[in-house]
């Protein structure tokens, strides 16, 4: 998979999507909810750290 931010905001947004699902179904436990949150953490600061470091004139 393309290493871009914009690449990763679509998989950030995508995981948020999915983590909104599981909350709105109940169908779920914590502990799965709290790994995939956290998770979704981590890429959110991955993406962070790809659009503050990507070039500019993409």
């Amino acid at each position: 998979m393309e290493s871009s931010p914009r690449a990763a905001s679509f998989i950030v947004n995508d995981l948020e999507q999915r983590l909104q699902n599981l909350y709105t179904t109940r169908v779920h436990d914590d502990q799965t909810l709290n790994n995939l949150e956290s998770l979704l953490n981590d890429c959110s600061k991955h993406l962070t750290n790809l659009i503050s470091s990507a070039d500019p004139t993409l």
